[in-house]
């Protein structure tokens, strides 16, 4: 038994950490489904086929993979932008797969993160800011979406730099191309996929900040908040979560340590 759990834990698999209890399998599965709310405009996590409907993506892997751990089939419901929220207590999905925030979080319980997402800057190539803590100082300008999730938090950690606020990427792009500020900050695929095709830019090295992606599930399920956190424990040390995210080529998607 333990070497065929090494082989798995190997191939980048879990499912050794013994049987799922009855309580767990129906607080996480009530309906003998493991319903699945998913934010589908974060697509370094879960993108949808138009056209077939398949689903993939890292959140999609461990969706998977935890309704074959506690012995169930699984069904995603998908959701648009800010959607997700709104569905809160609902009783349309059973887990579901977002960011966490405050306010979410005193309304379901999250567990460890699973991944995060990365907040840098991009940079002219000929820039002398070569990491995310050089940013900060009197001289240098960023340009931030208004808005963005990270705004506010970006707002609080400089400390010298100015912010120069705008209506959206491309308009911080412009900002950055008619040398107005001296970084752009954004969530790091995103600048990794623009530095990618435009030479004369770059990502900087490091990070403001990290947007933690866990699995929510409705408050006072103790059995199924303690089977989350050995699960998502398991995963980070299986290596499933590095593999998926290699299979699914989710540059930008790190793992919390």
């Amino acid at each position: 038994m333990r070497a065929f759990c090494m082989i798995l834990l190997l191939a980048g698999i879990a499912g050794c950490a013994g049987p799922v209890s009855r309580e767990v399998q129906s607080q996480l599965a009530p309906t003998g489904t493991l319903r699945v709310g998913l934010n589908l405009s974060t697509t370094l996590l879960a993108i949808q086929d138009p056209a077939t409907g398949e689903m993939r993506g890292v959140a999609i892997d461990v969706a998977r993979d935890l309704a074959r751990r506690i012995g169930v089939p699984v069904r995603f419901v998908g959701y648009a932008t800010g959607q997700l929220d709104k569905t809160i207590g609902s009783g349309e999905w059973d887990v579901a797969f977002f960011a966490i925030e405050p306010a979410r979080a005193q309304k379901v319980t999250f567990s460890p993160p699973y991944a995060e997402i990365e907040a840098t800057y991009l940079v002219r190539e000929d820039s002398p800011i070569r990491s995310a803590k050089d940013v900060d100082r009197g001289d240098i300008t960023v340009a931030v979406t208004s808005g963005a999730g990270y705004e506010s938090m970006l707002a609080r950690l400089l400390k010298h730099a100015r912010l120069l606020r705008t209506r959206g990427f491309a308009d911080s792009i412009k900002q950055l191309n008619d040398m107005k500020v001296d970084a752009v900050a954004g969530l790091k695929p995103d600048l990794l996929a623009y530095a990618g095709k435009q030479p004369d830019f770059r990502v900087v090295d490091g990070k403001f900040f990290a947007v933690e992606q866990a699995i929510g599930i409705q408050k006072g399920m103790e059995a199924a908040d303690r089977y989350l956190r050995s699960y998502i424990a398991e995963l980070k040390q299986s290596g499933f979560l590095a593999k998926s995210i290699t299979d699914n080529k989710a540059a930008g998607l790190a793992i919390p340590q």
